[in-house]
């Protein structure tokens, strides 16, 4: 995102605040990265070379970005099924780090794992 020479922090909050309720078309998202919101596309390796300005490796098969990209396309073309197991893996993943790093599960993060589960 592009801001002007003096922008405040009210100024930056509002766009902010505006970005979050936007319904956004296809698969672009608002990602952060360096400080900054971005818009970008998932599925668009370029898109996200714009928005994550990180080493060029990170973009080459087998990096980060590239594997980002790759999972979001997978995200996008499967099958209902394919999408809620990718959504359970996601949870699974947030309940793991939250135990990992804050000592314990939220209860917030089990209740949609389990929502998830009882879907499947």
């Amino acid at each position: 995102m592009v801001y002007g020479q003096r922008v405040t922090k009210v100024q930056r909050e509002a766009v902010n605040r505006a970005l979050r309720h936007m319904t956004l078309p296809g698969t672009w998202a608002i990602r952060w990265s360096g400080g900054k919101n971005w818009l970008c596309d998932p599925c668009n390796l370029l898109s996200m070379r714009i928005a994550y300005p990180w080493h060029e490796d990170h973009f080459k098969p087998g990096g980060h970005i590239y594997e980002m990209v790759e999972r979001a396309k997978h995200y996008r073309d499967g099958t209902p099924l394919e999408r809620l197991t990718m959504d359970i893996e996601d949870a699974k993943g947030r309940c793991d780090f939250e135990q990992k790093y804050l000592g314990a599960k939220s209860p917030e993060s089990i209740e949609h794992l389990r929502q998830l589960k009882e879907q499947r």
